[in-house]
């Protein structure tokens, strides 16, 4: 089975929806009723899915550089499946997701 971007997208909007209205109370029956009936909407909420079909992000460096470079484990790349592309660059923003995490920072 394939990935759907527009089921995974409506997915992640009704699951947002439903964490909001559990989690948000607004003691003015007003404001909550106008809260609830703008969620009812989820183009309020979300107008995507957006694919970027041009590639458009800055390239980092590979899952190889960065193993060879002690940022990741070395026994990620003994990792057996044709999914994973250790010598295809990463986008810049994952590379540096990675390093923060590495760093333990959010």
């Amino acid at each position: 089975m394939s990935f759907n971007p527009i089921n995974a997208s409506k997915e992640i909007v009704e699951k947002y929806i439903r964490y909001i209205n559990t989690s948000l109370f607004i003691n003015d029956p007003v404001y909550m009723k106008q809260v609830q009936e703008i969620l009812k909407n989820s183009n309020e909420i979300a107008k995507g899915p957006y694919l970027d079909v041009s590639d458009s992000f800055e390239k980092g460096l590979t899952v190889k550089h960065l193993v060879n470079e002690g940022i990741l484990c070395s026994e990620l790349l003994n990792i057996k499946s044709n999914k994973l592309p250790f010598d295809r660059p990463l986008y810049k923003h994952q590379e540096e997701a990675i390093r923060k995490i590495q760093k333990d920072k959010n």
